[in-house]
């Protein structure tokens, strides 16, 4: 079993896959920023990007539960 300071670190890393998602959602919000027009393009940049959103966070609270359902204690 592993420690609560691993535990710990473990929970605060992204991995490189959401590092990957979080840069790419900027990436586009900075193109549509840069663009500063309202068209069904960017209108489905943005769609995408709530996606993404989700899977991360759906992603983080499945980490989060898989840490707290082995009796660990997290700040």
């Amino acid at each position: 079993m592993k420690s609560i300071e691993k535990l710990k670190q473990e929970v605060g890393v992204l991995h490189f896959d959401d590092s990957k998602k979080i840069k790419f959602i900027i990436e586009e919000l900075n193109r549509i920023e840069k663009s500063k027009k309202i068209n069904e393009d960017n209108l489905r940049v943005l769609s995408n990007c709530l996606v993404e959103l989700g899977t991360l966070k759906e992603s983080f609270y499945w980490r989060l539960v898989k840490i707290l359902k082995q009796n660990h204690m997290i700040d």
